[in-house]
């Protein structure tokens, strides 16, 4: 009769429980970073198409305005070159890279190359000064001369209705990368005569990705922006703000549903003008950066051309003292901020393999 193998069997002790134990953790550890990385891949991937298919709509859109304008050859192809390197170079710095040969449909290619050859050459060398939006805006302003804003925002809904692009399943109701949110009207108004003396538009950031939008409102604040503005963003709240005379008023316009809408509360910490609506505290986070909103873009547009307004504008004391002038807002912005903003806008371009010149980079001319 066989002996029955009555050994016990070597007990587990804790060193071996825990080196299983850590075993299955790194095991689920390893899978929630394979799955979080395919997530961001996804999501990268749809980003990608997603701005692909803004690009090329936008691109089609402003052609069909400027074909519907009739406006000076010279300037149309001017502006139409400005809003395809704005384009190409945003689509560079995406990650992954979209090439310029991507929003362009192939057998249209020769012929773009041909009559705007600066924006396939210089995308990755020069930085544009706006989105493609704030350009299209600034040629509607300039080519529409619209009386009042409500002139203006009809003809900004019909092309925002033309930049809405088809999602995964076909419909078209997705929102174009490129496409601002809010578009805002500051004027000069008389008290007296209740006359505009004064008026200038401006509209939000209209770049898709938080690396976009830093990238932008960098380069707006070193070369865009009036430098006033330009502190106001950068000092993020942390300083008094900018006071303009009573006359000049901000008005800002949701796109879509189109209706006036209060300043936020960065406008607000930013700026003391006449806000129509006023401000209204929210009891919700404002998840966009400051530098965002479309009244950055309008105050500085009035400021620059009407350098009246920018003389009376100050930052005051809690007892109403004025403790600094433009001149003096404009001196501490340069040595305060300029030139982490500068270093800081480096980084970013060359993690982008964004040329640049011994250190520097140029600006987008057409």
């Amino acid at each position: 009769m066989a002996r029955r193998n009555t050994e016990a069997r070597p007990m587990e002790t804790e060193e071996s429980q825990g080196n299983i134990q850590d075993n299955q953790n790194n095991n689920l550890e390893a899978e929630e970073m394979m799955q979080r990385k395919r997530k961001r891949e996804v999501n990268q991937e749809k980003q990608r198409e997603n701005i692909v298919k803004s690009g090329n709509v936008f691109i089609v859109t402003f052609m069909n305005l400027l074909q519907k304008t009739q406006g000076h050859k010279e300037v149309a192809c001017h502006y139409m070159e400005r809003v395809l390197h704005s384009i190409f170079f945003f689509g560079h710095i995406n990650r992954p890279p979209i090439s310029p040969a991507e929003f362009i449909p192939e057998q249209q290619m020769k012929q773009f190359k041909t009559i705007f050859p600066k924006p396939f050459r210089e995308y990755n060398t020069h930085l544009p000064c706006y989105t493609p939006f704030s350009v299209l805006l600034e040629y509607m302003v300039g080519s529409l001369n619209p009386k009042t804003p409500d002139v203006l925002l009809k003809d900004l809904e019909t092309d925002n209705k033309s930049l809405l692009i088809d999602d995964e399943e076909g419909n078209k109701c997705v929102a174009n990368s490129f496409a601002a949110t809010v578009v805002t009207y500051c004027y000069v108004k008389n008290p007296c005569a209740q006359k505009v003396l004064k008026e200038a538009y401006g509209s939000s950031m209209s770049c898709k990705g938080k690396y976009q939008r830093n990238v932008m409102i960098n380069i707006s604040a070193l070369h865009v922006w009036d430098r006033a503005i330009s502190y106001a963003v950068c000092s993020a709240g942390m300083s008094p703000p900018i006071t303009f005379p009573v006359e000049v008023h901000c008005k800002a316009y949701k796109l879509r549903p189109q209706r006036e809408i209060p300043p936020c509360t960065k406008c607000f910490s930013m700026y003391i003008v006449q806000f129509n609506p006023e401000y209204k505290a929210l009891n919700r986070k404002e998840d966009w950066p400051y530098g965002n909103c479309a009244e950055n873009e309008a105050l500085s547009r009035l400021l620059q051309s009407h350098k009246d307004v920018g003389r009376e504008i100050y930052i005051m004391d809690e007892d109403g003292g004025k403790l600094m002038n433009k001149e003096d807002i404009e001196n501490r912005f340069k040595h305060v901020y300029e030139g982490e903003i500068r270093k800081h806008l480096r980084r970013r371009l060359t993690s982008r393999n964004f040329m640049l010149i011994q250190g520097e980079w140029n600006l987008f001319t057409p």
